[in-house]
């Protein structure tokens, strides 16, 4: 049996995270992933969605924008391939694991037995059970990026993040797209405005948007094409039907029971929030954990993870509030922490909310993209309250560069900045970025006429 001092099942990107902190820490590390090393992220996710929205932007053909995102695919996952890693230090297993118990796993026919172990082997497709739909030859988001031809009617079934970017990106290239989500809105763990305004553009785009309804089954192949019924009573006809209805952890076929490491009834690995298992030399890291499904968080924690393993002593722990997370549409929708969305939250009597609206933006007025806004919730600090104009504890950003300005918010709750040293930094003009400092404001003094307001929790 050969011996490490951290073995890390799963190569994306919570596991190359993980990997490279054991190495950092001058351990000896074994990195094993069944699939390509790089993860959903850079073959399936991030990299070629956003590939293929920037070239639908851009106006590239649908041809010229996939031969992009393959090259892109190509030269990213480059830096994280197998020869990049062993030369790093890491040593690498192409195969399956399993445990055997706490401290070993088998990996072909090999045992393989560390100190500590990394669980981060993601997430798949959820595909929900519509009659039917084994007649018809679906994609998923592991199999979108296939495609070399635009198809002329496309079916995309689920509203969330994946869904409305998928939607983006086909009808900028001229499908004529239909999204049907069964929730009562777009984006539903967005907020309500934020949703509306995504819906807004994308029917403006030209995707006809079916909320409040599901699939019930599908007739393949008519004159006409596939059919979709909808529980609404509506038809869709469609040549190309793309499920987007969340993702499931791949916690099965681990063989976790003989390590100790517990499930819990959604089907991830249940942790504490240093990302630590039921088993104490076991942590489970990124999809698989279902804590915070960014791949930005997976990384976060992959290094999180390695130091509570290791140094238990110096804890350190891992906060979903403090994850931002953005869907890239036109505009984008960005948001992190609390937000006013219906939920419930602890003691909201205590929180403050300023809003900004972008018809007030000189940036987005000359980019004729006025219809966003920025919404900040700040809590009381601990000894000074909102003296100092409390701290930040959620934000919503819809802007033609949400995802900048999020960045930016994040900073701010990461260092725990008080509001009244923020609001004297100074923003170059005019830039997307700008309304920030006028919503911060409104927590001090009134902006055209108005400032701050307590927490909504009913809509």
């Amino acid at each position: 049996m050969t011996e490490y001092d951290l073995i890390v099942v799963g190569g994306g990107a919570a596991g190359l995270s993980a990997a490279r902190a054991g190495i950092r820490g001058k351990r000896r590390v074994l990195l094993v992933s069944e699939g390509p090393l790089g993860g959903d992220c850079t073959f399936f996710g991030c990299v070629p969605s956003k590939a293929l929205l920037e070239g639908a932007k851009r106006g590239d053909s649908f041809s010229d924008a996939i031969k992009h995102m393959r090259a892109a695919i190509a030269g990213i996952s480059a830096n994280e391939d197998e020869e990049v890693l062993v030369r790093e230090g890491i040593d690498v297993l192409r195969d399956r694991a399993k445990f055997i118990d706490g401290t070993r796993i088998t990996v072909g026919a090999k045992i393989y037995g560390a100190k500590r172990f990394v669980i981060a082997t993601g997430a798949y497709p959820k595909v929900l059970p519509i009659e039917g739909l084994d007649s018809i030859a679906y994609l998923t988001n592991e199999t979108v990026f296939d495609l070399e031809v635009v198809p002329k009617r496309t079916l995309i079934i689920g509203g969330g993040a994946i869904g409305c970017e998928l939607a983006t990106a086909l009808r900028g290239f001229g499908s004529n797209v239909t999204i049907v989500e069964f929730a009562s809105r777009l984006l539903p763990v967005e907020e309500e405005r934020a949703s509306e305004i995504a819906s807004s553009h994308l029917r403006a785009a030209g995707v006809s948007v079916k909320t409040g309804a599901k699939v019930t089954n599908f007739e393949a192949e008519t004159e006409l094409g596939s059919v979709a019924h909808l529980s609404n009573g509506e038809s869709v006809i469609f040549d190309t039907v793309i499920i987007a209805t969340g993702r499931r952890p791949r916690s099965t076929n681990l063989n976790l029971e003989a390590a100790g490491v517990t499930i819990n009834p959604k089907g991830s690995i249940q942790v504490d929030d240093r990302l630590v298992t039921s088993n104490k030399r076991i942590a489970a890291i990124g999809d698989v954990n279902g804590l915070s499904p960014f791949t930005h968080a997976a990384d976060e924690q992959g290094r999180i993870a390695v130091q509570n393993l290791f140094v238990p002593l110096v804890k350190r722990h891992f906060n979903p509030a403090k994850i931002p997370h953005v869907t890239y549409l036109e505009p984008e929708v960005a948001s992190i922490g609390i937000i006013e969305n219906g939920e419930s939250v602890s003691n909201p009597e205590k929180l403050r909310v300023v809003e900004f609206d972008l018809t007030k933006s000189d940036r987005d007025i000359v980019a004729k993209s006025t219809d966003g806004y920025i919404k900040l919730i700040a809590a009381p600090r601990r000894f000074t309250g909102f003296l100092l104009g409390g701290r930040i504890v959620g934000a919503t950003v819809v802007s033609p560069r949400a995802g900048e300005v999020i960045n930016q918010i994040s900073m701010l709750i990461a260092l725990k900045t008080p509001l009244a040293r923020a609001v004297f930094t100074v923003f170059a003009y005019p830039t997307f970025s700008t309304p920030l400092r006028s919503a911060i404001s409104r927590f001090f003094i009134k902006v055209d006429g108005e400032g701050w307001r307590p927490f909504q929790t009913k809509f």
